[in-house]
């Protein structure tokens, strides 16, 4: 499925590609076209990964688990749902920030695949007037920049899991403090504590997924701004859209 998703929309990004005026390619560098229909839209896969997942699997359980502990005692199913907006929260902010860094990271490998491309393609006239060092100074410095986005991604990414792995622990350590209280009260008796905790760790589970497939995900929607960057430009809007130099 995730192939055929892939097929059609870069199918229908390089159709409109092609009917664009002189003026878009005049505009525009070559090979950050080419890693637009290339690699951003084999990036798409991720964002149907993630939605697949949270809807035939994550979703379902996450609800499942909360309808049956809120059955046994709903007093006390209340410490479950505080980690749900921490983790909504985290995964939004360090998302953005790995999205953004991924989004600028693209734009780099455009930068230097069209260097790359048009000093092939003029590799004549770069040879003669002995360009290569300069050049080559060019691809490195985009490529050292390309990498230090990609390091930044990834630090966000990290962050992300880290933050979410803290919730949880806060969280689980939260209902067992109330836990021990209710049954110090009598409200609750050790075996239902234990039901409790091990339905806790069957809700983490999916909520763990959900953060992990969302640090994925941020790549595929810095890549898939790119492609509707494309496709929201038309003759008709020339002069109002800028394109990534």
């Amino acid at each position: 499925l995730g192939q055929k998703v892939t097929l059609e929309i870069r199918n229908r990004l390089f159709s409109h590609i092609i009917n664009m005026p002189h003026r878009f390619f005049d505009e525009s560098r070559s090979g950050d076209l080419t890693n637009r229909i290339s690699k951003d839209t084999a990036e798409l896969q991720g964002i149907l990964e993630l939605f697949i997942t949270i809807l035939a699997r994550s979703l379902p359980t996450i609800i499942g688990v909360l309808i049956v502990v809120f059955a046994l005692d709903w007093v006390y199913a209340t410490t479950f749902i505080f980690v749900i907006p921490v983790v909504y929260m985290a995964t939004t902010y360090f998302s953005n920030r790995t999205k953004d860094a991924m989004r600028s990271q693209r734009r780099l490998e455009g930068s230097m695949a069209s260097t790359a491309q048009e000093a092939f393609y003029y590799h004549k006239a770069i040879a003669s007037l002995s360009l290569e060092n300069e050049i080559t100074d060019d691809l490195i410095a985009d490529g050292k920049l390309s990498a230090d986005k990609g390091i930044q991604a990834g630090f966000y990414q990290g962050l992300l899991s880290s933050s979410i792995e803290f919730s949880v622990s806060l969280t689980k350590a939260f209902v067992l403090f109330i836990g021990a209280l209710r049954i110090l009260h009598g409200c609750l008796t050790v075996g239902q504590l234990t039901v409790f905790l091990t339905y806790l760790n069957s809700l983490f589970k999916p909520v763990r997924e959900f953060s992990k497939f969302m640090g994925k995900a941020a790549k595929s929607m810095a890549s898939n701004e790119r492609i509707e960057e494309i496709m929201n430009i038309t003759p008709e809007k020339m002069g109002v859209f800028e394109l990534d130099d």
